[in-house]
């Protein structure tokens, strides 16, 4: 993954948490078909980003599809 790719996934994620829409689902599962393409720099940026965001707004929506994410990329 170059690094205009990593930049468009971070971005991604950043800017659909909170947001109650279809395209969460589409970002998580962008993510997830690249995972083995994540560096792990990318991982570790993506699970502060995201612990991050479900810290400071807890109620957020999809709360779980994002905390699943999370799990999936770390395994």
């Amino acid at each position: 993954m170059d690094c205009n790719e990593s930049v468009i996934i971070m971005s991604a994620i950043r800017y659909m948490c909170g947001r109650s829409s279809y395209g969460v689902g589409c970002v998580i599962d962008f993510v997830k078909s690249r995972r083995d393409e994540l560096t792990q720099s990318n991982k570790e940026v993506i699970e502060r980003d995201i612990t991050g965001y479900i810290k400071d707004f807890p109620d957020t929506p999809y709360k779980d599809e994002w905390l699943e994410l999370i799990n999936f990329i770390k395994s």
